[in-house]
């Protein structure tokens, strides 16, 4: 017996979403839960691993790699033209600073699929798309300039520190 599954996730306080679903493609859906339109198919991030910002979603956009490596990387979706960027490869969007920025956590790769470990990781490296050796980089994006303005190495150890350390305060905070 087939159940259908779909589940509706709300991106920031907009009338876009996250879709996932057995029946309809996976995707950015604009409209209500029971009323909607797919913007762009794709398996995308939600919660924390999206914003809407200056008519555009930035989001984490995922890949299972044919060896089974998970891929990440930050996406920009041009909601007029609904055309896709890449921001930042091999990377998660992590939430917002306090003042507002995108804080975009580099080196997903590694991260999400164990690197340390997975011997999949070393042989897909070969490929040369993916550097598992990269040491983790938090970079604040700037959406009004469609720029990364800073950066920083990762000294964080647990999600709770993060947060207290790049969520919970401005940029010029991190900076010091």
């Amino acid at each position: 017996m087939l159940f259908g599954v779909n589940t509706y996730n709300p991106i920031e306080d907009s009338e876009y979403f996250i879709k996932y679903s057995n029946i309809e493609p996976n995707g950015v859906y604009k409209g209500t839960e029971t009323v909607n339109e797919l913007v762009l198919e794709g398996d995308y991030g939600y919660g924390d691993g999206a914003a809407v910002d200056n008519g555009a979603i930035y989001a984490n956009e995922y890949e299972l790699t044919s060896m089974g490596v998970k891929l990440c990387k930050v996406v920009k979706i041009d909601l007029e033209t609904r055309e896709k960027t890449t921001v930042i490869n091999d990377a998660e969007l992590r939430g917002r600073c306090a003042s507002g920025e995108l804080v975009i956590s580099e080196g997903a790769a590694a991260k999400s699929n164990n690197a340390d470990t997975n011997l999949l990781c070393k042989l897909y490296a070969i490929s040369g798309k993916v550097n598992f050796d990269k040491k983790p980089v938090i970079s604040f994006y700037d959406t009004e300039k469609s720029q990364v303005v800073f950066t920083t190495e990762d000294k964080t150890v647990n999600e709770k520190l993060f947060k207290r350390v790049y969520l919970d305060r401005t940029l010029s905070e991190v900076q010091k």
